[in-house]
């Protein structure tokens, strides 16, 4: 179903959490302190993963990941007594009888493909658009379905959406292929999401009367579920597919049967045509379209209600979601991308303080602007987020150029750019290990490509002497373009892609390093950005990467972009280690950023 979201409306905000714990919080911040267990782990993957399969409706997650603050709540459309008792009582047996019939006749009209078609979608939630889908349907022509016989269809999705929670704001991109034959039965699915810079990819095929789905999130260990399917059961398209086949008429009921969002479960849809209604669309007009109600029963008790309006060939023209103030307008593709082209943003973050160099002309001056390169020293506070466990003694941590100290409400940290000793902070310089210079699965530092690299460009390169490592670093990157980034890659595939971003370019910049017998680690944190849009008060900060590297007996913070060494306005979340691969550490980090708040209190 387009906007379906196939939740009981009991667990609708505990569901709707566990979801965005998944991208952007720690599921077990209590139990397992701030390290995820594999088992812990699994237990999270089973519980989003027919979220990430089918996500009926991300624009769900959306609304309730933040988003809801941005209008004055609406009032619901209104449901027909008729149906309100339905969702209570249930139906009677004449009713049902109807209902089955009705079912039976969407059956048989569902026998031929509805042919092809493309559709664009801008959703919206008051006078701000959110986000936007392209749905398609084509007809498979392969050489596996020339040489088979089967004939086959592909309904495709793809979103994006605006995603907010508290003062965290990033881009979800989610892409749902469904493989049909030509009467609407599922015969594969498969859905990857990236939500900020976390990547989670799902796939189910279809094996007699079971559907087998496999999950796996950021790069853990992958996961099954085997789902009872039947002939006739729906897919993520039902709705489309139902009504674009046969349009209902005023006062038929329709019955569809699919999978829920819960796991393991199916779902009856259930769709009640009451007639025309003047409908406001995007563009401020009006038009004349079908209104029908669409509910979902989970155990015979209603789950979830939205409002379809549709015209006469079936064609859904505009979708509210009455329990979040959002609507849905179908619009052409030109207008969807100039209303909303999002390339694969950073995450923001807004921070209460602005950087600033205190000298004798501006000291008191709160308006002298971000300099940030002009800082030698700046101090933070780091606490948790109200309301969150405040058990953590370490929030960020002290290494290289960064000290800490405990407080009652979190951390004090200061950030210099040359580290000196101070007074009841902690300020760690540790040895680097053998890790430091070992492989992984991203620094792949025994890769021909990269080791010719180094012997090629860095034979007359000095490891001894600090003023050396901003060169290792520049050459390191200077082959490579800065995009935006996207889905964390190896340093391999970076170099032979040629760009990458931020986080990319720390990557290949340590894999480099370690290559060149440099200690080195990845780190993750804070970085101002580029475009400060923010209240006066506040600043914006972006989610990064940069390296840290051991020379002259220390550790010195490296941005592999800037080319900024030891720089003041880098705040560590972060900091690689040999135990954990770096998708993992990325994926703790985007639920740090989620409970904590950071402070910014001046530099000099």
């Amino acid at each position: 179903m387009l906007f379906q979201s196939n939740i009981p409306g009991d667990i609708l905000q505990r569901f709707a959490l566990q979801c965005r714990t998944a991208v952007v919080r720690r599921y077990n911040a209590v139990s397992m302190g701030s390290e995820l267990s594999k088992c812990s782990w699994v237990k999270l993957v089973r519980r989003i993963k027919l979220l990430l399969i089918l996500l009926s409706s991300p624009l769900l997650l959306t609304g309730l990941a933040g988003c809801d603050w941005l209008i004055p709540p609406r009032p619901q459309i209104g449901t027909s007594n008729q149906a309100e008792t339905n969702a209570s009582t249930g139906s009677d047996s004449s009713e049902a009888a109807s209902l089955n019939e009705a079912s039976a006749s969407a059956k048989e009209a569902s026998a031929s493909f509805e042919g092809r078609w493309q559709l664009w979608y801008l959703h919206r939630m008051g006078r701000q658009v959110v986000g936007m889908s392209k749905l398609s349907a084509e007809e498979v022509i392969d050489a596996n379905t020339i040489a088979s016989g089967d004939s086959l269809v592909r309904y495709e999705r793809e979103d994006q959406l605006i995603v907010r929670d508290h003062s965290m704001q990033y881009l979800q991109e989610t892409v749902t292929t469904s493989t049909e034959s030509r009467d609407a039965n599922v015969k594969s699915l498969q859905s990857t999401l990236m939500s900020g810079f976390t990547r989670y990819a799902a796939s189910a095929s279809r094996h007699g009367n079971r559907l087998a789905f496999r999950f796996q999130v950021s790069g853990a260990e992958p996961t099954t579920q085997d789902v009872a399917w039947a002939d006739g059961m729906r897919g993520p398209f039902g709705v489309e597919q139902s009504l674009r086949r046969q349009m209902m008429q005023a006062g038929e009921t329709r019955r569809l049967e699919g999978l829920n969002s819960s796991l393991g479960a199916v779902a009856m849809f259930e769709l009640r045509c009451t007639g025309l209604a003047s409908v406001a669309m995007f563009d401020g007009t009006y038009q004349t379209l079908t209104e029908i109600e669409a509910t979902t029963f989970v155990d015979g008790k209603t789950a979830d209600e939205q409002v379809l309006w549709v015209k006469d060939d079936g064609v859904i023209e505009k979708v509210l979601h009455p329990s979040i103030p959002l609507e849905s307008f179908r619009v052409e593709a030109v207008e969807a991308l100039k209303e909303f082209r999002q390339p694969i943003a950073p995450v923001l973050v807004s921070a209460k303080g602005t950087y600033f160099p205190v000298t004798d002309a501006d000291e008191g001056k709160m308006d002298v602007g971000i300099r940030t390169k002009d800082l030698g020293q700046v101090g933070y506070v780091v606490s948790k987020v109200a309301g969150r466990d405040r058990d953590d003694e370490s929030l960020v941590p002290a290494f290289a150029n960064q000290a800490t100290k405990n407080v009652l409400y979190g951390q004090q940290v200061v950030v210099a750019v040359e580290p000196k000793e101070l007074t009841d902070f902690e300020f760690d310089q540790p040895q680097p290990t053998a890790d430091d210079l070992a492989q992984t699965k991203l620094l792949e530092i025994e890769h021909p490509s990269l080791v010719k690299l180094v012997q090629s460009d860095w034979e007359e390169a000095s490891n001894t002497l600090s003023g050396s490592l901003i060169e290792l670093v520049r050459n390191s990157t200077s082959g490579l373009s800065l995009v935006p980034q996207g889905p964390m890659r190896s340093a391999a595939t970076v170099l032979k892609s040629g760009s990458g971003g931020e986080i990319d370019q720390a990557v290949f910049a340590a894999a480099l390093l370690r290559v060149n017998q440099i200690p080195a680690r990845v780190v993750f944190g804070y970085a101002p950005a580029d475009n400060q849009t923010a209240a006066k008060d506040y600043t914006l900060l972006k989610l990064t990467a940069w390296v840290v590297a051991y020379v002259d007996d220390q550790w010195y913070s490296v941005n592999p972009v800037s080319l900024r060494i030891n720089p003041a306005d880098h705040l560590a979340i972060r900091i690689s280690s040999a135990d954990t691969e770096l998708p993992y550490q990325l994926r703790d980090v985007f639920s740090d950023i989620a409970e904590l708040e950071v402070q910014i209190r001046g530099g000099r």
